[in-house]
């Protein structure tokens, strides 16, 4: 049987009071940056769900020549998301 890592963060395995505050995008962009990140990933949580917030974060973060990767189960029309995000490569 394979354990996954996300096992731990789940949910149903929280035994604590998670508290969650907000980062504007500069401060993440920031810290990728501080990080010598190259990219942002937007995943575990569905990223359609705060897509606005996504995508000023994924503006800022090509201005400062970070590339972004969104993993999501969702279906965005290809209109709105290409005006959006910009360039973009589907998975099969």
């Amino acid at each position: 049987m394979q354990i996954l890592p996300e096992l731990g963060i789940s949910p149903r395995y929280v035994t604590e009071q998670v508290q969650n505050s907000y980062l504007p995008p500069e401060a993440i962009v920031s810290e990728a940056r501080q990080g010598e990140c190259t990219s942002i990933a937007y995943t575990y949580s569905e990223p359609v769900i705060f897509y606005e917030y996504m995508i000023d974060i994924a503006r800022l973060a090509r201005r400062k020549g970070l590339k972004s990767v969104v993993v999501t189960n969702a279906f965005i029309n290809p209109n709105p998301s290409s005006s959006s995000v910009g360039k973009s490569t589907p998975s099969r």
